[in-house]
């Protein structure tokens, strides 16, 4: 794999001079690249209601449900996964709950809280993904690993940061151009700068682990301004030094 592929893939933890790199505990995040434009999409799920087929995609039959304040996906039917193992082996079964948001625009920021449990680990595991295939977020109990053009450019990777199961998370992810940006509150930044980053589909999915549940709520994507914050630039240089 290419490892050092951008000289601006930056291997980054959790300490920083700057404050607003943190995700304190009293504030929300913020971003801290891009600029917040119109709302594309907000949901806080407090009202049980059916998920739009032209927004929300739920991927190889597995199965997403609005209940209890919170959005839960669980793997296809067994009924499901057995008919597809017949036919093609393992591969796209419907064992991992799967969802996509359909149509994000080309620049955009999206803050949610997430949880996983059960399953187990096996390759891909659990992950966010901007575009098919392009920037993905793999986490499990073997720590955390940003990548990018089908997971062979590494822009970040650590060990010390475990997404644990049956916790809540909260994260706010930036894409603009060929920067990502991804923060967790009380955890890491995350940053990357690829040509592929963003490239070509760009929408952003969800996975749980395999034969496991993913849950998500508070979710809100925004469109972004053309002009980046003014501060980012100082911000960078943190995340550098």
């Amino acid at each position: 794999m290419k490892t050092a592929a951008c000289i601006t893939a930056i291997l980054i933890a959790t300490a920083f001079t700057l404050p607003m790199l943190y995700g304190q505990e009293d504030q929300p995040l913020e971003p801290l690249m891009a600029v917040k434009g119109e709302v594309f999409l907000q949901d806080d799920f407090e009202e049980p209601h059916e998920l739009d087929r032209e927004v929300w995609q739920q991927r190889q039959h597995t199965r997403w449900t609005i209940a209890d304040g919170v959005l839960t996906g669980l793997p296809s039917t067994q009924e499901y996964q057995e008919q597809r193992e017949a036919e093609t082996g393992k591969r796209n079964s419907g064992s991992i709950p799967r969802l996509r948001i359909l149509g994000t625009p080309r620049n955009y920021i999206i803050q949610f809280d997430f949880k996983i449990d059960g399953g187990h680990e096996r390759h891909p595991g659990a992950f966010f993904e901007f575009g098919h295939h392009k920037t993905r977020l793999n986490f499990g109990p073997s720590g955390v690993k940003l990548t990018a053009d089908h997971g062979e450019e590494i822009l970040f990777e650590s060990e010390d940061f475990v997404v644990e199961p049956g916790q809540w998370y909260s994260v706010i992810a930036e894409i603009f151009e060929d920067q990502v940006l991804i923060r967790f509150k009380d955890g890491p930044t995350m940053y990357g700068r690829s040509e592929h980053v963003g490239d070509e589909r760009i929408d952003f999915s969800i996975t749980g682990p395999p034969r496991g549940q993913c849950q998500m709520d508070n979710l809100s994507v925004w469109e972004v301004q053309e002009q980046l914050n003014p501060q980012w630039e100082e911000a960078r240089e943190q995340l550098r030094s």
